[in-house]
């Protein structure tokens, strides 16, 4: 052995998590819980960008926002409004309380008392079935790859020389920016966008599409239509030639059509996507197949090699933390049990945080046109009609709910205050493949936003009758209003 060289540590264990993010975290817990032996690498922050620079930070920014907001439309509930004074130092120390105070549930000491080893290092596999995170080789009956994503830049000219922030860096301002250009209209870039707004900042919105284009038409439409008269400035369909300057004094050349023109702004900050960090872990020498970025995947998360399953953003999922979770525990009880669940996808909710909400879960409306035809309806109801959120002050919206001609839920979308909470009597209706006149069922106290959901199915009934022999079976069950 030469001189300075020595044995690495072999660490032999049931399970090797890399990346200590929520599905990272979720998918230790769980299999802790089952009795495995876990290792779980991190070379950053446990948690990862969700809790320490991303959505948290994100919330607790939308949060001081909307209260800012508030203040300024209080005159509406019979209140002097007046222009709130907002200190960006203090905001960026609420983030930062907001983000210590979340930070012992994924913390080392925490993690260790559960019996998960933690290695904070950088792994790499070195074969098929051995990762090295520095020193320390670690074998493993199953590997989970969890490493997360990181902000997709575009290749456009003037960027490598020009300052700019991604979603997990903005919260980092302790100053106001005189004018803020967001790049990107999905749901990030469109909710930061009205916080800042909100905030005191002008904000323009680029977005080479339609903003919320993953999103139902006609409840995105009611976002965007409130985000811009509260002074947004969205420039859709719009493509970014080049961008130039610097920090407090940036120039962007934009096309929109066959028109070019240049927007200034003193701080730009890019959402454009987020790609799979999958590019350090030595894929080929692990046997695994990517392409263009993206990890090769079977229904169950699985790689091509047996050994190695992927969950979250590292398995391209662009979706929030509660569905990571879920799938991490999916993907565990796939690893370890060879418990393969039914092929028929969860019921996860979608949720857009801007205000008014987004929520989504099941199939929407031109899903379910795609899918089955002309066989299902739509009916609607409007917060408008709910004493709650006529009391609120906050009648913006509706509900939409998408039935299958047997009379199933096929799905629901809700545009309106607290959308994110009310979806969830949707998502346990579609899990258990409940009816409309199941939840005709429910005792929903009054006033209460969740109203919303009687009345909506009081109007399907109406329209559509419950079959008598649906009520007699009902009756027979004990299951009469």
């Amino acid at each position: 052995m030469k001189r300075g060289q020595f044995l690495a540590e072999t660490i032999r264990t049931d399970l090797c998590i890399i990346g200590g993010g929520p599905g990272g975290l979720a998918a230790a817990k769980e299999a802790r819980a089952r009795g495995a032996g876990v290792v779980l690498i991190e070379e950053n922050a446990l948690g990862g960008i969700a809790l320490n620079w991303g959505s948290l930070a994100a919330h607790a920014t939308a949060a001081a926002a909307k209260r800012a907001h508030q203040m300024r439309t209080a005159r509406d509930l019979g209140i002097g409004a007046e222009e709130p004074r907002i200190n960006f130092a203090r905001l960026n120390a609420h983030i930062n309380a907001v983000i210590a105070a979340a930070a012992p549930e994924a913390s080392a000491e925490h993690l260790s008392a559960d019996g998960i080893m933690v290695l904070h290092e950088t792994g790499r596999f070195v074969d098929r079935r051995t990762l090295k995170a520095g020193e320390t080789l670690v074998r493993a009956r199953r590997f989970i790859i969890a490493t997360g994503s990181r902000p997709f830049v575009p290749d456009i000219p003037g960027f490598d020389a020009v300052p700019f922030h991604t979603p997990e860096t903005i919260s980092d301002l302790t100053r106001r920016p005189g004018h803020l250009v967001v790049l990107g209209g999905g749901e990030t870039g469109l909710a930061l966008a009205q916080s800042y707004l909100r905030l005191g900042v002008p904000v323009t919105l680029i977005d080479n599409l339609d903003p919320l284009g993953d999103c139902d038409v006609e409840l995105r439409s009611i976002v965007l239509r409130r985000l811009m008269a509260e002074g947004l400035d969205v420039m859709p369909n719009t493509g970014v030639v080049s961008v130039r300057g610097n920090e407090g004094d940036i120039a962007l050349t934009v096309k929109t059509g066959a028109e070019e023109r240049d927007i200034g702004g003193t701080h730009l900050l890019v959402a454009t996507g987020r790609r799979p960090n999958i590019a350090a872990l030595g894929l080929d020498k692990a046997g695994i197949r990517a392409s263009a970025g993206q990890l090769a995947l079977n229904a169950f998360g699985r790689t091509s090699n047996r050994r190695i399953f992927a969950i979250g953003a590292a398995a391209g999922d662009t979706y929030s933390v509660h569905a990571v979770r879920h799938r991490a525990h999916r993907t565990v009880s796939h690893a370890l049990d060879g418990m393969f669940a039914a092929r028929r996808k969860p019921a996860i909710p979608h949720v857009v945080y801007t205000d008014p909400e987004i929520a989504q879960v099941g199939l929407t409306e031109a899903d379910a046109r795609q899918r089955h035809k002309t066989r299902f309806t739509v009916t609607r109801f409007p917060f408008a009609a709910i004493d709650r959120a006529r009391a609120l002050g906050e009648i913006e919206g509706h509900v939409k709910l998408i039935v299958h001609e047997a009379g199933h839920i096929l799905g629901a979308g809700i545009v309106g205050p607290q959308a994110g909470e009310l979806i969830t009597l949707f998502a346990l209706a579609i899990a258990r493949r409940l009816t409309p006149y199941d939840l005709q069922r429910l005792v929903i106290p009054h006033p209460a936003l969740a109203e919303i959901v009687s009345a909506l199915v009081e109007t399907y009934a109406e329209i559509y009758p419950e079959p008598i022999w649906r009520r007699r079976m009902a009756n027979l069950l004990g299951l009469v209003r």
